[in-house]
Formats: structure tokens, sequence, C-alpha cells
């Protein structure tokens, strides 16, 4: 989740299962916070907490 003060600006839904698949299911993010880097940050930490899984 991604957050601007107590706010909440964006989401991703992250699953992954006992075999360690990933799948990134759905990222959102407020239209006033898009082309901010917003998204990309969701997408990235949402790859990491992936691969950690697999570790």
């Amino acid at each position: 989740m991604a957050m601007e003060k107590e706010n909440s600006i964006g989401v991703a839904d992250v699953f992954v299962d006992d075999h360690g698949v990933g799948l990134i299911s759905s990222v959102g993010v407020l239209p006033s916070y898009r082309k901010k880097g917003v998204g990309s940050a969701l997408m990235n930490k949402a790859i990491q907490l992936i691969f950690a899984e697999k570790s």
C-alpha cells in the first residue's frame, strides 16, 4: 500500500503460493497520483516480496 500522510494513494495485490509462484493480480493508484512513480514503486515492492518468498 502506498500512503501519503494517513491516506492510501495506491495498492497492489500480491499472492505467492506454496511452490513460490508469485502473482501480481492488480495495481491501483488514485488518479491525482498517477504519472508520479507510485505505481512503479508498488510494482517494484511487489516483485521484491515475491522473490523474498522464494528464498
